[in-house]
């Protein structure tokens, strides 16, 4: 009889992984995991965004939208204000993953892209296609991150200072973004840059804080709720000089006739 050559088994050949779902490397765990846990993007330049959704949601801050709009530029995927809003509301510990899902479930914005982005800012606000905001508050183009300073700063100053006049408020929003100029200033000295630009933004600070008395030496002082015991009590613990108290040795009787005397001189 003729030998029978050896049959290839392949009905019972377990198949590989990879065949059944592809692994991706995240770009910044540095790990091969399946393409599952990857955002698809609608970019002709990648399918897959790379780094893991668990990376992508560590990198958003949800007050911070820049965070927000960085990822969604690169995915080429639209920005709709109020379904991030309602994401928001649903949880905000998951914001941007409840975004995904919501953005990619609607029909309405199934080819929606960055470009169709709809930022609907109050507050006199306005949003270009870099995420970058214009302020006609703040005269200026600036980040979230910016804006967030910039009124956090100017909420401190109307705490603190009685900021009631339109000239004030002025000086209080030029002393905010002087604040914020000196920040960055100093941030550049301490990683190797130049320090004249950090002097000159501290000069311009301290010069529009004596100018509108918001200085520490001058706090308190321009209050204009405090009463007389409250300026006294002020003057004490700053150290400033207050008259001496001149004790009178008259008795009642003295004060008596004194009284009597000028009533006299008065008629």
């Amino acid at each position: 009889m003729p030998k029978v050559g050896k049959k290839t088994r392949t009905l019972n050949k377990k198949i590989p992984k990879k065949m059944v779902c592809q692994n991706l490397e995240c770009t910044k765990a540095g790990k091969e995991q399946s393409s599952i846990n990857f955002y698809n993007t609608k970019s002709s330049l990648m399918p897959k965004y790379p780094l893991c959704k668990e990376c992508v949601n560590k990198s958003i801050v949800p007050n911070d939208l820049q965070t927000v709009y960085k990822v969604l530029k690169d995915m080429n995927i639209g920005f709709i204000k109020n379904i991030w809003e309602k994401a928001y509301e649903s949880n905000p510990d998951s914001v941007f993953p409840n975004y995904m899902r919501m953005i990619n479930s609607l029909p309405q914005y199934e080819d929606i892209k960055w470009s169709d982005s709809q930022f609907e800012y109050e507050n006199n606000y306005s949003i270009d296609s870099d995420g970058m905001i214009y302020s006609t508050e703040w005269v200026g183009t600036y980040s979230q991150a910016d804006l967030n300073y910039l009124e956090e700063y100017l909420k401190s100053l109307k705490k603190d200072f009685k900021i009631i006049t339109r000239n004030h408020i002025d000086y209080a929003r030029k002393i905010a973004k002087a604040s914020l100029a000196m920040d960055k200033a100093y941030e550049e000295m301490v990683n190797g840059g130049s320090d004249a630009r950090y002097k000159t933004m501290k000069s311009i600070f301290d010069d529009l804080s004596k100018s509108a008395q918001f200085a520490e030496s001058q706090r308190g002082v321009n209050d204009i709720s405090l009463g007389c015991f409250g300026i006294v009590f002020d003057k004490v613990e700053k150290n400033i000089y207050v008259t001496e108290h001149q004790p009178n040795n008259k008795d009642i009787y003295d004060n008596l006739l004194e009284q009597f005397s000028n009533i006299n001189k008065s008629l």
